[in-house]
């Protein structure tokens, strides 16, 4: 592959990576938005607002940063935001659907969250083979 298609394909997945977590914290933070469950209006007011500035800042965040630290700040939000709707589903009715897919964004979440982290650490930790080799 040539090099600008390389830098081409990376920025296409990036800015999917970045609108999938949007997405997903969107769909959590959604039903919060249209009934936070309180009877004052007064707290649903300040609750939707909050919710709305919160993921507005959020979005922001997230086209703003660079790639490395949209893949451990970004992604740490979503295995949060993951982790809380696997609770939510576990308390609910009918709970195994949906934690099979809750876990999947975990585990998902916890690859991105990590990925630079083992790109770093997995080439310090082995020996040249100039060292392995005896006299």
């Amino acid at each position: 592959m040539s090099s600008i298609f390389k830098r081409n394909l990376q920025k296409i997945v990036t800015l999917l990576l970045r609108f999938t977590a949007v997405m997903y914290l969107f769909s959590v933070v959604y039903p919060y938005i249209i009934d936070p469950g309180f009877e004052s209006t007064f707290g649903i007011w300040i609750v939707r607002w909050g919710l709305i500035i919160a993921i507005s800042v959020f979005t922001l965040g997230v086209f703003i940063l660079r790639r490395s630290d949209f893949l451990l700040y970004g992604y740490f939000l979503v295995f949060i935001a993951a982790l809380f709707q696997l609770f939510v589903t576990m308390i609910s009715n009918e709970p195994l659907p949906g934690i099979f897919v809750h876990l999947y964004v975990i585990t998902t979440a916890i690859y991105f969250f990590t990925k630079d982290i083992r790109n770093t650490q997995g080439h310090q930790h082995h020996r040249s083979r100039k060292e392995n080799k005896p006299n």
